[in-house]
């Protein structure tokens, strides 16, 4: 339930670490021997699909093959939205010169932003960039996305004023594996900034689709073998769901 505790806790991944089990409050010995140590954050993202400040769909996969740094908002908000939207801007202009890191807004109020309110949001506090993409979609998907995806809490109330979300970013590698949270204060962003350049390293996996298998066996005259359920199999071959 690891997950679980992230959630609501709100904790960062590089500031928390796990403890070891302490006896039962009906232990006579004291607690003795508990270390902490920085948890390993590795967890997919679940697939989804958004649509972004440019009326362009965006999915999970199209994250694969990409670092990505996240952060959360909503162009109403009224104190620290603006102020999160500038340090985004701000590393995407740090980190441009790298093509393999991309950048991730995603709003936590989609019933009121749309693609135009988020692409005026991001030219009125910052410089919109090819690979600074601002999300939005149903309200469904966007919060399964954000709490069981990213796991970062929020809440929404009657009024701007009422809604509380995470100040964090979040750093996801190219597998879309979500792998860090950060304050964005300087030493936050200055550790996130470690942990990219860290990932930049990583190999990036195959293209979604393409797993990396054998190829198809070979028939007499050179031609692919026909996989179960492809045209002029034999009957009772398999179903015809696409190959994994």
């Amino acid at each position: 339930m690891k997950r679980c505790v992230l959630v609501l806790a709100g904790l960062s991944a590089c500031d928390l670490g796990a403890t070891k089990s302490a006896p039962s409050a009906s232990a006579s010995s004291p607690v003795t021997d508990v270390r902490i140590s920085s948890p390993t954050l590795d967890f997919p993202l679940p697939a989804f699909e958004l649509i972004d400040h440019e009326k362009q769909p965006f999915t999970r996969d199209g994250m694969v093959g990409s670092v990505w740094v996240a952060g959360f908002i909503f162009t109403s908000c009224p104190t620290v939205c603006p102020g999160l939207t500038r340090k985004m801007s701000a590393l995407a202009k740090e980190l441009g010169a790298a093509q393999d890191v991309r950048f991730l807004t995603i709003t936590i109020d989609p019933e009121n932003d749309t693609p135009e309110k988020l692409a005026a949001f991001a030219a009125r506090h910052g410089e919109p960039t090819p690979r600074w993409r601002l999300v939005t979609g149903p309200s469904k998907v966007v919060d399964e996305t954000v709490l069981k995806g990213f796991m970062m809490p929020f809440s929404r109330g009657a009024t701007p004023a009422e809604v509380t979300h995470s100040e964090r970013f979040v750093v996801v590698d190219k597998r879309a594996h979500l792998r860090g949270v950060y304050d964005t204060d300087a030493p936050g962003l200055g550790a996130l900034k470690e942990k990219v350049e860290a990932l930049r390293a990583a190999p990036a996996p195959p293209p979604p689709g393409r797993g990396g298998g054998p190829p198809p066996p070979r028939r007499r005259g050179g031609g692919a073998a026909a996989g179960p359920g492809a045209r002029g199999a034999p009957a009772g071959g398999g179903g015809g769901g696409a190959a994994g």
